[in-house]
Parts: C-alpha cells; sequence; structure tokens
C-alpha cells in the first residue's frame, strides 16, 4: 500500500467485465477528497483495459480525477501509484467510484489499486475568520454603548 496496512485492489474477470466499488461522501463547497491509484495492465496490443476514479452526483458523472487505458501503456505495463485530487464546487452528496475494466478477451487479467482515499472539510479563509472576528467585537462593542446609553 501507498500508505498504512490495506489497499483495494479491483480485478478484472473475463471478458467484457467490470470490477466497481464505491463509497458515498456528503461534501460542502471546497471540501476536497483525494488519494492513489495504480493501473497494472495485464494485457496486450489489441486489448484497452481501463481503471478509473470517478465522482458522481447522483447518476451524473462530474469528473474522473484519474483514468488510466492499456492502450497508453506498453504490453503488461505495471503503473506506478500516482495522486489523484477533486475539490467540490457545490454543496451535496457524492459517489466515489472505482472501477477497472476488460476489454475484450477473457485471457489477461489487470488490476487497479486505490489507497488512502481521503476526504478533508475545507478550512476557511483568514480573512474570513477576521471578518467574523471583527463582526463580534463589534457587536460586544455596541451592545456595551447601548448599556451605558440605557444606565442613565
Amino acid at each position: 500500500p501507498k500508505e498504512g496496512s490495506y489497499f483495494l485492489e479491483l480485478k478484472t474477470d473475463g471478458a467484457d467485465s467490470y470490477t466497481t466499488a464505491s463509497q458515498n461522501l456528503i461534501m460542502s463547497a471546497g471540501d476536497v477528497v483525494d488519494g492513489w491509484a495504480a493501473f497494472d495492465y495485464g494485457d496486450y496490443g489489441a486489448y484497452n483495459d481501463n481503471a478509473y476514479v470517478r465522482i458522481l452526483s447522483g447518476a451524473t458523472e462530474i469528473i474522473k480525477p484519474w483514468y488510466r487505458q492499456g492502450d497508453d501503456f506498453p504490453d503488461y505495463w505495471d503503473g506506478p501509484w500516482e495522486h489523484w485530487s477533486w475539490t467540490a464546487t457545490m454543496n451535496g452528496a457524492y459517489t466515489l467510484e472505482f472501477r477497472i475494466s476488460n476489454d475484450g478477451d477473457a485471457t489477461n487479467d489487470s488490476y487497479a489499486l486505490f489507497d488512502a482515499n481521503i476526504h478533508t472539510p475545507a478550512v476557511p479563509e483568514p480573512s474570513t475568520i477576521i471578518l467574523v472576528g471583527a463582526g463580534l467585537l463589534g457587536l460586544i462593542g455596541r451592545s456595551r454603548k447601548l448599556r451605558l446609553l440605557f444606565k442613565r
């Protein structure tokens, strides 16, 4: 594994097959989900096995932040771990989907490896914190001024 002791391994299973795993996420605008993926292309030229990470909102694909296909690599290619990342632009429920697909043959399998998938909530910008703090100080000052006026 890239981190820790465990990772997800998906394997093709016969001609024109695919294997999928998914995870549901509730995200706010600015939240980030990222991780590591590797594609081990166990096939050769005529067959274009592929693997990906994709983000869905309902049944609609938002993005594929990581995608690899056999046509882009030498036969029987053993790919490295690669980092991927996506930042939510809207609040909502999303599905993080991992998939490996076999294109055509039943002889050779390919593998997709996924690790360290992390959902990180957005951190407020320092200017936002300063504005909130200034607003609170203004409210405190105003309430003190009003108390002094009513005590007279």
